[in-house]
C-alpha cells in the first residue's frame, strides 16, 4: 500500500524513518502507519546510536546482524541451519545461524517494483518429499504471495490478491496452505496447483460472529489435526476453523492480535496468545473448551507483544513486543520470567527459535538489526 505525502505524492512505509542515530523522518500520523502493516510510528522509532541492550537471567547474545532496513518477520528452516528475515522494503535475506554469514538475497522486478514490506515467512515442513526441500512461501504488503527456491533465488510462482497479504501457513502435510490479511478473509491454497480451494469468511447474521471482521495478523495449524486451524487479528477474537467449512466453528474473545501473536503447543492441548496492549498481554487458553487457564504477569518489565511462541517441549514461553523493546523467555509452570533482553533499538516484531538438547538458538529482529540469541536451561 502507498502512504500520500502531504503534497499529493505518494510513497512506501519505508520513506517514513531515517537510520540508526538520526531523528525519524515519521511524517504521517500515528494511525494512517498503523493502517498500513499494524504497527504504530512509534515502533519504528530508533534509540541513539549509544543504546545498549540489557540482558538478564539465561538469554545472552550471540551474534548481531545488521541487515540495513527494518526487519518485519524472521523464520528458522526446519532443521535450524539457516534463518530468514523479511525487510521493510521486500527483499528477504537468508543467514547461516552458525556462522551469521549472508547467504542469499530473494528479490524480483515486482519485489523492487512495489518496495513494500514482507509480512510473514514460512519454510515448507520437511516432509521427506524433494519436490519440498529448500522452499519458503512470502506474503506482503502489496498483496503478493510468492513461492522461492532460495538456494537458487527463483521466484517459482507468484499469486496477487486484493488488498495486503499479512498472514501465511501451511499445513503440516505442506498439502495446503493458508494466506489471510486486510479483507478479514482466511483463503485455502492446494499447495500443488497453487489454486484456491475455498474462502473461510464470516456469515453475514448480525446474530454470529463465525469469522472475522477486521484484519488478520496470525494463523496456526493445530500440530496434530490436521485441518483444524486458529487465526486472530484486530477484532479482538481468536476463531478456530476446519478447512474445510466456510464458516469458524467457534472462537475466544479478548485478544488483540497484532503479529505472529498465536502459538499452539506440540501437544495440542494449550493456545497461547499475545496482545498489543498494556494488560493481559501473555494469556494461555484451554485449545479444546476455549477457557482462559492462565494470565501470565508480566514481571518487572511489562511490553506491548506482537510475537509469542511455545518454546520446544512446552516448558517454557517466548515472547516479544514493543515499550521495553524486549524478548522474553517465561518458565511454564512458575510464571517467572528467566530470561530477558530489553533496550533494543526499536520494537521486536517478530521472532522465532530451533531448540537442540538444553539450548535455544532464537532469532529476533529490531529496527535493521537480527539478533541471534542463546537461552540454555539448566
Amino acid at each position: 500500500m502507498l502512504l500520500k505525502k502531504p503534497n499529493g505524492s505518494t510513497s512506501s512505509l519505508s520513506s517514513y524513518t531515517g537510520s540508526v542515530g538520526s531523528k525519524p523522518l515519521v511524517t504521517k500520523s500515528r494511525s494512517k502507519l498503523k493502517q498500513a502493516v499494524g504497527r504504530t510510528s512509534s515502533d519504528f522509532e530508533i534509540g541513539s546510536s549509544t543504546t545498549t541492550p540489557i540482558l538478564d537471567g539465561c538469554i545472552k547474545i550471540l551474534n548481531t546482524i545488521d541487515v540495513g532496513i527494518a526487519v518485519m518477520c524472521s523464520q528458522f528452516s526446519p532443521d535450524g541451519r539457516i534463518f530468514a528475515v523479511g525487510l521493510r522494503d521486500g527483499k528477504i535475506k537468508m543467514y547461516s545461524r552458525e556462522a551469521g554469514t549472508h547467504l542469499h538475497t530473494l528479490s524480483d522486478s515486482e519485489v523492487k517494483m512495489h518496495q513494500l514490506p514482507v509480512t510473514a515467512i514460512r519454510f515448507k515442513p520437511d516432509t521427506g518429499s524433494q519436490r519440498h526441500k529448500n522452499t519458503l512461501i512470502a506474503s506482503y504488503a502489496s498483496g503478493h504471495i510468492k513461492f522461492w527456491h532460495y538456494t537458487t533465488q527463483e521466484c517459482m510462482h507468484t499469486t496477487v490478491q486484493t488488498g495486503q497479504t499479512l498472514a501465511v501457513a501451511f499445513s503440516p502435510s505442506a498439502a495446503q496452505y493458508l494466506t489471510a490479511g486486510t479483507n478479514a478473509q482466511i483463503t485455502l491454497y492446494d499447495e500443488l496447483t497453487k489454486q484456491e480451494t475455498l474462502t473461510l469468511q464470516a456469515s453475514m447474521s448480525r446474530d454470529k460472529m463465525d469469522g472475522h471482521r477486521l484484519r488478520v495478523f496470525a494463523i496456526q495449524y493445530h500440530p496434530l489435526n490436521p485441518h483444524e486451524f486458529v487465526s486472530g487479528g484486530w477484532d479482538n477474537t481468536v476463531q478456530f476453523w476446519d478447512d474445510r467449512c466456510e464458516h469458524a466453528v467457534r472462537r475466544i474473545s479478548g485478544p488483540h492480535i497484532c503479529g505472529e501473536g498465536l502459538d499452539i503447543d506440540d501437544k495440542g492441548r494449550h493456545l497461547l496468545t499475545a496482545s498489543w496492549r498494556k494488560h493481559n498481554a501473555l494469556q494461555v487458553w484451554d485449545y479444546s473448551t476455549g477457557t482462559l487457564q492462565t494470565d501470565v504477569p508480566p514481571g518487572l518489565t511489562t511490553s506491548l507483544l506482537y510475537s509469542c511462541q511455545w518454546l520446544q517441549g512446552n516448558d517454557e514461553m517466548l515472547t516479544a513486543g514493543s515499550d521495553n523493546n524486549m524478548v522474553k523467555v517465561i518458565d511454564r509452570t512458575s510464571l517467572n520470567t528467566t530470561g530477558e533482553i530489553r533496550n533494543l533499538p526499536a520494537a521486536v516484531f517478530c521472532l522465532d527459535h530451533t531448540t537442540s538438547g538444553h539450548t535455544t538458538h532464537i532469532i529476533a529482529g529490531s529496527d535493521q538489526y537480527v539478533y541471534l540469541l542463546q537461552s540454555q536451561r539448566l
